[in-house]
């Protein structure tokens, strides 16, 4: 329940941050405003954007904490990260050395997992992306690298000319 009034109570102020994000700052008012708001005089708010957790930019959502702290160049730097890491550990899944299918399998799942995890169950972008640079470091230093196909013999196609003719050159005694 929390969750989803912090999440409608935030939606309206996407616009606000969406091409300068708020970043990590928190100003005086709203420090002052989370000392208020202890477990012992806490009363009903009607607005969850000024709980302490929305103030600190605690989101419990991955895109919300995202586009706000950073704007939507958060958002594209993010997907770019997300991107590299699937592709570096599919290619690493997909090429390596077969005696680490299974590793590469499970760090190639568990990036998966995490993605959704940020998209839809709690996610932070601070955490997220230490997270993917820690799975991707581990797939490059434990398969020495990026692995790429196979190289390909390329067929040589051979083209039979006929030899020249022998001239023969005179004989002189």
């Amino acid at each position: 329940d929390w969750r989803l009034r912090i999440w409608t109570a935030m939606l309206p102020k996407i616009p606000e941050y969406l091409l300068l994000g708020k970043g990590y700052s928190i100003s005086t008012l709203d420090y002052e405003s989370m000392g208020r708001d202890n477990p012992f005089a806490r009363t009903a708010q009607a607005d969850a954007s000024s709980e302490a957790l929305a103030l600190s930019n605690d989101f419990h959502s991955g895109p919300l904490s995202t586009i706000i702290c950073f704007g939507v160049w958060g958002c594209l730097s993010i997907l770019a990260i997300m991107a590299a890491s699937l592709h570096i550990l599919w290619r690493n899944y997909k090429y390596g050395d077969p005696g680490l299918k299974v590793v590469n399998t499970l760090l190639l799942a568990i990036n998966l997992e995490q993605c959704i995890h940020f998209f839809l169950i709690f996610g932070g972008y601070d955490g997220d992306v230490q997270w993917f640079a820690r799975t991707v470091g581990f797939s490059v230093a434990l398969n020495w690298g990026v692995c790429r196909p196979p190289a390909r013999v390329k067929e040589v196609q051979v083209i039979r000319t006929r030899p020249a003719p022998a001239v023969e050159t005179p004989r002189t005694a």
